[in-house]
């Protein structure tokens, strides 16, 4: 049994945000990503 949808604006909003991926990083963490070294070509 499939419910029915009333609202459509909160269920269109709620497919958008299905996508949405957020990460939250420490600045510790930012700080030894970042390589201050010359690497490459």
């Amino acid at each position: 049994m499939k419910k029915k949808i009333r609202n459509w604006s909160q269920y269109n909003r709620a497919l958008v945000q299905r996508g949405n991926i957020n990460i939250w990083l420490s600045e510790s963490a930012i700080s030894k990503w970042q390589n201050t070294e010359k690497h490459g070509g």
